[in-house]
């Protein structure tokens, strides 16, 4: 075709799909005869609006399952629209392949109603298992002349769903000019209280990635139903999260504002290892609870993945800057950061940031890069290793790891830069910029080493410190300090 619109009348009403539908019917299918492709080639736009295009080996069927694949100048999905591919029974296959030589859009819905009743305001482009088999891959390409929006509760995921899932989560593979992502949108590879691994997510651009929730308030709590964005692959259930891998080839901006995240987990009594996530960026920014984040939660078991991050240029962390009196109002949801933490059974990740010696690291109004052990951890703090051309802390931005209650070592931390370091903290009413290593619990606080190569200036103003303590009442010793 030119043109292709696959369009639903009852849209308004949410009454049904118009949809393009194959697969394997429920409890039939042959193991030695796959179901078909759907293929589409357009030269123009593909539209679909409350519209379905799904692949589907349904409850009951064995078999192996067609791909989607779609070729088009550009592709719309809104208002709900779905390209999926599933596997409900026992079986495999459902591949999606997406090329576009311009632009690709997905945008759900801002109607609270259609939100709080059902799944259907979710725009998507997913591949999922639910039965036994490996969900299929994700692979996006515009070839870099297009830019990919995510909008307005829109995702693509690969998941492995329920506890009776056995299988691995396909990987997601985009490369795009640009991408954004906008009011509770996501891209996203996990392990939903199943039996799997999580697929890699591998993002590639040549030009900027901007991931944006909503503008959070002093006093908001992060729920469930905050409108964040994010980039994440997480285990809550048997299996390794996977590797998320972001490249803008040194061409572009990565900004996270507004409450987005790029996170790694491995979530309440999962059993599993996270995975790295590797960032290269011309420059990034994080911003009003902007977060890039590894972590174990509260009665897991596995190790937290590293946080590598190399950019050519500047690297800027700032959180909101809170007005209000009320103590309440300090909360942490509105911290910007880049920290890895455990709080069950494993290591915390190591932090690594680079800016080869070009890029300035700036952390403000509660900016931090932190590692630490939680109250429940069992297991060591991850190292964070910082050099960069210069770096400076101020209005309360600190660099700081940390056992607070739990069992294991604090991470040690290393900092060169080829020029000044500068520390700064604010009025009397607040606290200082500092940076720290502190064990309030079993173990020791890390070592804090600090080396501008004899070429930077280190200054500490204004209630600014560097610092190893022990809380009275830890059981272990603190890290030693050495400044060049």
């Amino acid at each position: 075709a030119n043109n292709l619109n696959v369009l639903n009348s009852g849209a308004k009403s949410n009454t049904g799909f118009a949809a393009i539908d194959n697969g394997l019917a429920e409890n039939s299918g042959v193991k030695t005869q796959p179901g078909g492709n759907i293929n589409i080639n357009a030269t123009g736009l593909v539209n679909l609006d409350n519209a379905n295009i799904k692949n589907t080996l349904r409850p009951g069927a064995e078999g192996k399952i067609g791909d989607v694949n779609i070729q088009a100048n550009s592709l719309n999905l809104s208002n709900g629209s779905l390209i999926s591919t599933i596997i409900a029974g026992t079986g495999s296959g459902g591949n999606i392949g997406i090329t576009t030589t311009g632009d690709l859009s997905i945008s759900g819905t801002n109607d609270l109603s259609r939100l709080n009743n059902n799944t259907t305001a979710l725009s998507s482009i997913i591949t999922d298992t639910r039965g036994q088999g490996n969900a299929g891959k994700i692979s996006i390409d515009t070839q870099n002349l297009g830019k990919l929006s995510l909008s307005n509760n829109a995702e693509i995921s690969s998941s492995t769903i329920g506890k009776n899932a056995v299988g691995n989560g396909g990987d997601i593979s985009i490369s795009a000019k640009s991408i954004d992502l906008s009011n509770n949108s996501s891209i996203t590879s996990d392990n939903v209280r199943a039996k799997g691994n999580a697929g890699n997510i591998n993002i590639k651009t040549s030009g900027d990635i901007s991931i944006s929730g909503t503008t959070p308030q002093s006093t908001d709590p992060i729920t469930l139903d905050s409108n964040l964005s994010s980039i994440s692959s997480d285990t809550l259930g048997q299996g390794n999260a996977g590797k998320i891998t972001i490249d803008t080839q040194n061409i572009g901006k990565l900004s996270l504002f507004n409450r987005a995240s790029i996170s790694n987990t491995i979530s309440l009594n999962a059993l599993g290892n996270g995975n790295d996530i590797q960032i290269s960026a011309r420059e990034i920014e994080l911003r009003n609870a902007g977060s890039i984040s590894s972590r174990t939660i509260r009665g897991s078991k596995g190790d937290a993945g590293n946080i590598n991050i190399k950019t050519s240029g500047d690297i800027r962390i700032s959180s909101t800057t809170l007005q209000s009196t009320d103590p309440a109002a300090s909360t942490p949801t509105n911290i910007s950061d880049i920290t890895s933490s455990t709080g069950g059974q494993g290591n915390a990740g190591k932090i690594t940031i680079d800016t080869q010696a070009r890029g300035k690291l700036s952390l403000s109004n509660n900016g931090n890069i932190a590692s630490a052990i939680g109250p429940n951890g069992v297991g060591n703090g991850g190292s964070i290793a910082i050099s960069a051309r210069e770096i400076e802390l101020q209005n309360e931005g600190f660099i700081f790891s940390s056992n607070v209650g739990g069992k294991g070592d604090a991470g040690n931390i290393t900092i060169n830069t080829t020029e000044n370091i500068t520390i700064s903290g604010s009025t009397p009413q607040l606290g200082g910029s500092f940076i720290g290593s502190l064990t309030l619990g079993q173990g020791n606080a890390g070592k804090i080493t600090i080396d501008t190569q004899a070429r930077g200036k280190l200054s500490l103003l204004n209630r600014a410190s560097i610092t190893s303590t022990t809380d009275p009442s830890a059981m272990g010793n603190g890290g030693s300090i050495a400044i060049s």
